[in-house]
């Protein structure tokens, strides 16, 4: 495999590797080079890793969030801690989607 200047940001192919590339660097605190030598098993074990300490962080914090707005509540039915967890719709990525992004992996993986 060619080696990789460090020095300069990859060329990535789509705004999809650019957000894998910042999750990798920003949220998991990956460096440049153990990002590209990481396979996509190794990222996406490492991704469920952080998704799952992040939703116990906010679960943790969502109890606190209803113990106290229970205290406060009255009469009435109590809040449970998923009334106070973050959540958004997810859109899941169609079949061709998955095809393009493991292309262009492939594509920078092997220069």
């Amino acid at each position: 495999m060619p080696e990789r200047s460090l020095n300069r940001s990859p060329k990535l192919l789509n705004e999809e590797w650019f957000e894998v590339w910042a999750i990798a660097r920003y949220d998991l605190g990956i460096s440049e080079e153990e990002f590209w030598e990481l396979s996509t098993d190794q990222f996406n074990a490492l991704l469920k890793r952080h998704n799952l300490k992040q939703e116990r962080e906010d679960s943790q914090i969502a109890m606190i969030c209803a113990v106290i707005a229970n205290i406060f509540r009255g009469k009435g039915k109590p809040y449970k801690i998923k009334d106070f967890m973050p959540g958004k719709p997810k859109r899941k990525q169609t079949p061709e989607e998955m095809v393009e992004i493991l292309k262009g992996y492939t594509r920078i993986k092997n220069g």
